[in-house]
């Protein structure tokens, strides 16, 4: 039965690279998650320049270093963390929950309980329902400061490198720690104390709610139980505090995390909140009833997780990465709560010599039957991105042999930079797009900044956007109603990132507001305003200057004027479930004037 579960775990990546592979002929893989080109290409570049950055994604590298010095492809690279990583996740879930259930069908149903815990339990999947009962509860919130879904369209067991990397060390991690918690071992306790530095090269979130429930049960061995393990525990903490504190000083752990830092006192309401205030409810009444007990006490700890890490900011007034405190941990912490609770009660039908022995077959394949239609879902959901980025690359080739080199590319659509980088040779170049905001991130603007000072401090990145903004044909008119629209969704992606920082201009990934955010609207006027003079005065220069391949997914209508003549030099077109997929390149000059 466990052969057959890790088999049901690689449907996902085994069937969508066979049948994207398949469509053109040569092996590729495919895209899945969102960000995984992003932190791929990173990587690439950082092996490829000698530059290994040490921060907290370190251990999620470590994998992929290793097969590029082996001279891996991409493509050979990524599916081997398809491959690899959710079985070595799974067999850290199994081992962490040995601690409270024997070997059985029983075990292997929490482990897969614990790997799916976020798509079964937010009602944010939309693999498993399209339409997710977690917007329907936000909806009749209305406010999506306080209570958003985090929909996501993959299961994040198959989310290449985090949490997959981060969940193998926590899990088995978490693991020794429990062992020696409900067993009292002093030495298990003392490996725990040992590896506790170490969490600090795992994904930020995870790292803290799982040093969280190290202090948290320590504390408790230590009032509770009586147990001589304060030395042990204060060293091990001490170790980790210098680690982290040597991290941030080393590595970019620290700039990564003050761009997504928000200043906030306001609570956030989330599924997990919730599921995570009755599951302490539940511990409370245990252990009223048979006493204190360390399965009890050990719940209660990864209960309250989730309700301190998304709501410290209460306090604190500052949260950091907010959205991944559910997406990565609280649901995992949820699911070994209710692990510990149940004890071995799943394992308890196969004792049954009727219909309830069978219970746990039937669990197991309804969760199988959910894992492979995700897999259906999510390659539908994914698949037309893929396709494009294949084209655009066999776009780009073809326009090369037939007018020489380019300076750079404009793809269609803010995000398909990431992807696209990673199907084409080194050195490429693509203007105004995901990679370049995250490498090279526009400048917050300060609470004590006019607009003025932010525009003249951002120069650089208003320059480039005007100019992605001029050759893609946005107009100034189609300028002002797009950020207009985008200051009331939250989504930034037509041109408000290119001239203000992520955190101020995108709080549909935090749920926050920066002190910048309620500025925004206040400034469309004078952006407008910079982006016609920049028409006016600098769009010739830039036209004459660069040798530029615009790549679009549609034909540029017959009859387009302005100051760009755009030469049709490539395309290409394929069929994908039974409708053409077609993209054509364009090489941008400037008109000619015509002499009458």
């Amino acid at each position: 039965m466990t052969v057959a579960v890790v088999g049901l775990l690689l449907f996902n990546p085994v069937w969508t690279t066979l049948r994207f592979s398949g469509l053109f002929g040569e092996f590729l893989s495919m895209q899945l998650a969102y960000d995984e080109p992003y932190y791929f290409w990173q990587l690439q570049q950082e092996i490829e320049q000698g530059t290994l950055d040490i921060n907290y994604r370190l251990l999620s590298k470590l994998p992929g270093a290793v097969l590029l010095w082996a001279g891996a492809s991409y493509d050979v690279m990524l599916t081997m963390y398809g491959l690899l990583m959710p079985v070595l996740a799974f067999a850290g879930a199994v081992f962490l929950a040995g601690t409270w259930e024997r070997w059985s069908l029983g075990r292997l149903i929490w482990a897969l309980l614990i790997l799916f815990s976020f798509d079964f339990l937010s009602g944010s999947s939309r693999i498993i329902d399209y339409e997710p009962p977690a917007v329907w509860l936000a909806d009749l919130v209305g406010n999506p400061a306080l209570l958003k879904p985090d929909v996501l369209s993959f299961f994040l067991v198959h989310r290449r490198p985090e949490p997959q990397a981060s969940w193998i060390a926590v899990f088995f991690y978490w693991a020794i720690l429990l062992r020696a918690f409900l067993d009292g071992r002093r030495s298990t306790y003392l490996v725990a104390c040992a590896t506790t530095p170490l969490l600090v090269f795992t994904y930020v979130n995870i790292a803290v709610a799982a040093i969280l429930v190290f202090a948290a049960l320590s504390v408790c061995s230590i009032v509770l139980f009586k147990r001589k393990i304060v030395v042990p525990f204060a060293l091990a903490m001490a170790a980790a505090t210098a680690t982290c504190i040597l991290l941030y000083g080393i590595g970019t752990t620290s700039s990564v995390a003050a761009r997504m830092m928000f200043h906030t006192h306001m609570p956030v309401l989330r599924p997990s909140v919730a599921l995570a205030l009755c599951g302490l409810v539940w511990a409370g009444v245990a252990m009223r009833r048979t006493g204190i007990q360390p399965p009890a006490v050990a719940a209660a700890v990864f209960f309250a997780v989730p309700a301190i890490v998304l709501n410290q900011q209460i306090v604190t007034g500052l949260a950091v990465m907010p959205q991944n405190w559910e997406v990565y941990i609280a649901y995992v912490c949820i699911a070994v709560g209710g692990g510990l609770m149940s004890g071995g009660f799943l394992s308890s039908f196969e004792r049954h010599r009727d219909l309830r022995q069978f219970l746990p077959v039937g669990l197991l394949f309804l969760i199988g039957f959910v894992a492979v239609q995700g897999a259906w879902r999510n390659e539908a959901d994914w698949k037309l991105d893929n396709v494009r980025s294949v084209l655009f690359r066999d776009v780009l080739a073809q326009a090369r042999a037939r007018v020489g080199a380019v300076d750079a590319v404009i793809l269609p659509h803010f995000f398909d930079e990431s992807l696209f980088l990673t199907r084409v040779p080194t050195g490429t170049v693509v203007l105004g797009g995901y990679n370049t905001m995250l490498s090279k991130p526009v400048p917050t603007w300060a609470s004590d900044q006019s607009f003025d000072d932010h525009a003249r401090a951002a120069s650089t990145h208003f320059a480039s956007g005007f100019e992605v903004l001029f050759r893609s044909g946005i107009t100034p008119q189609q300028l002002e109603t797009n950020m207009r629209e985008e200051m009331k969704t939250g989504d930034c992606w037509l041109g408000s990132i290119y001239f203000f920082a992520q955190s101020d201009c995108w709080p549909n990934l935090q749920n926050y507001t920066s002190p910048a955010t309620r500025r925004l609207p206040s400034a469309v006027p004078a952006v407008v305003d910079l982006y016609r003079r920049y028409l006016e005065r600098d769009a010739s220069a830039d036209l004459a200057r660069h040798k530029v391949l615009l790549i679009r997914n549609q034909p540029i209508p017959a009859g387009s004027d302005g100051l760009i003549d755009n030469q049709l030099v490539a395309s290409r077109e394929i069929e994908v479930d039974g409708k053409p997929v077609r993209v054509c390149g364009y090489l941008q000059r400037p008109r000619q004037a015509v002499s009458r």
